[in-house]
């Protein structure tokens, strides 16, 4: 725009500079990679210069649905991204708060306004954070109050550091300094905030039916602001309107409390998802205590497990504490990406572990031993448990009934952390990648007994899930994790056999993803999730 009403002033056309302004334009969007953002720009800022070739009024509502529009045709499924709902959000927010605020607020300064827009979008993105990133940065905000003043500045002197850049190198580099310093203050600013006490809020997904009234109630609040509104009958004489201020104030408290709707959740009863890792494992458990644990977290085909499908997970669900990670066992396809929760707790921001579950062995290999530093060089104390111990918080019960406290075994395998989690009438067995052999042992002990589900041992392999084993604990659903390309043909079909004669209904996460399971103690559900 600026480029406009220079060559406007310059050429004294106005059709002439308008052309080269959107041509510019154009450029722009190209070279910055026609991203959501720069399209919705580049289309906005045109329709501008269009309106005042036509000598009509731009209306910002109207260009940003016309933008919306020209993208939603051209890409009908962009409107499921974020860069779409975010960009076009903040400046819905802009556009729709901006006339109340001139209303209410006639004589804010430059400082006050930067505030007042920050607010705007802030209410209009607040959910669509949430959905997307599970966090909310508490003193962004504030933060904006350094950032936009600066940069009209540092867009300034990027620009003119590339045109002199052409000419001069030495001349470019006079712009390069004060581009360089409000970027590194930007840097240390963000830094900086991290460090303050409750600097990124951890809330996770809300649920739809919150967004909804979130919304709902936003729109009435907006309603009822822009009647008032309207209550002043010229808008020439403005001046001598003064709106009711309660309005304005019962309109924020109720979008407060739908804030805050947003950052409650109340959990209860016992929640646990079998998480879609690839081949690999991950059982995540939220306990009716509040309390969180992980029983493994691996993969051996997806890379980053531990940082783009579990710690997501995790951030989704508002876990801001891993009290418990459980390990079943060494295998790389169990414990990657615990590795990587294990070093991203030690960081600013990072979920943070109170304990780390070993089984009780008396022989430990280099993997057992390694993963024994990486706990202890975190921080976190560490727990060995054998068959008999127990694990309990209040009505829940994580009972032990593998390994042998001192067992030695050639296979790593067999030497895997088998639990029993018990609350009220529900029971659930965690195998690990227990084998035969093993499997025959817990039969002939007598701990095992009849369970509502099975996590089944070593992702369905046809070695495991004997037939004596499933007729002791009689699953009435059985949770395989694996992937559908793996090349070790899990799960058997021997396996799946088994376990549909003894009447178990069997979910697979290379078929239904995620498994999510919930009970009170007596009645369960259990969702599935692509």
């Amino acid at each position: 725009m600026g480029l406009y009403r220079l060559l406007r002033r310059i050429s004294g056309s106005y059709l002439f500079s308008g052309i080269c302004s959107v041509f510019f334009l154009a450029g722009y969007g190209w070279v910055t990679g026609a991203s959501i953002s720069a399209v919705r720009a580049v289309l906005m800022c045109s329709l501008a210069i269009l309106a005042d070739l036509l000598g009509r009024t731009y209306d910002m509502l109207t260009a940003l649905a016309a933008a919306a529009l020209v993208l939603m045709v051209t890409n009908p499924l962009c409107v499921k991204q974020s860069a779409f709902l975010l960009s076009f959000g903040a400046v819905l927010g802009i556009a729709l708060w901006q006339p109340l605020f001139r209303l209410y607020w006639k004589r804010a300064g430059k400082l006050q306004q930067s505030l007042l827009v920050s607010m705007s979008v802030l209410w209009i993105t607040f959910p669509l954070l949430l959905c997307f990133f599970y966090e909310y940065p508490l003193y962004s905000t504030l933060l904006n109050l350094l950032v936009i003043p600066l940069m009209s500045l540092l867009m300034v002197c990027g620009i003119l550091c590339g045109l002199s850049g052409l000419v001069h190198l030495g001349i470019a580099r006079l712009f390069v300094v004060p581009c360089h310093l409000i970027l590194s203050l930007y840097e240390w600013s963000g830094e900086r905030c991290l460090r303050l006490p409750g600097a990124v809020l951890k809330i996770g997904s809300p649920a739809l039916w919150k967004i909804l009234l979130y919304y709902g109630m936003l729109s009435v609040a907006l309603l009822i602001l822009y009647r008032e509104k309207r209550r002043g009958k010229y808008w020439g004489k403005r001046e001598e309107f003064r709106p009711k201020k309660r309005v304005l104030a019962g309109s924020l408290c109720v979008l407060c409390l739908c804030v805050g709707l947003l950052c409650l959740r109340v959990h209860r009863g016992l929640t646990i998802t079998m998480l879609d890792v690839g081949q690999g494992d991950g059982v995540f458990l939220r306990l009716p205590s509040g309390v969180t644990c992980l029983y493994d977290g691996g993969s051996s085909n997806v890379k980053g497990v531990g940082e783009r499908r579990i710690l997501p997970f995790l951030q989704s669900e508002g876990v801001r504490t891993l009290d418990y990670i459980l390990i079943s066992h060494m295998d790389q396809d169990h414990i990657s990406g615990l590795k990587e929760l294990i070093e991203d707790s030690r960081g600013e921001g990072g979920i943070r572990i109170g304990h780390g579950v070993l089984p009780d062995l008396a022989v430990r290999d280099e993997s057992y031993q390694e993963m024994e530093q990486l706990l202890e060089e975190a921080g976190i104390p560490v727990v060995y448990m054998g068959a008999g111990d127990s694990l309990r918080e209040q009505e829940f019960d994580f009972v032990c009934l593998w390994p042998e406290r001192g067992e030695k075994s050639e296979d790593r395998n067999d030497l895997s952390l088998t639990l029993m989690a018990e609350y009220g009438e529900f029971q659930m067995l965690l195998t690990g990648d227990i084998g035969t052999e093993v499997e025959q042992r817990l039969v002939a002990s007598g701990r095992l007994t009849k369970v509502e589900v099975l996590k089944v041992a070593h992702h369905g392999s046809r070695y495991s899930s004997t037939e004596g084993f499933l007729k002791a604990v009689r699953p009435v659903v059985s949770l395989i994790s694996c992937s559908a390309t793996n090349r070790y043909g899990h799960p058997g079909e021997e396996t799946l056999k088994r376990m549909q004669e003894v009447g178990s209904k069997v979910l697979i996460t290379k078929d239904c993803g995620a498994v999510k399971v919930w009970t009170d103690g007596e009645g369960v559900r259990i969702h599935t999730f692509r």
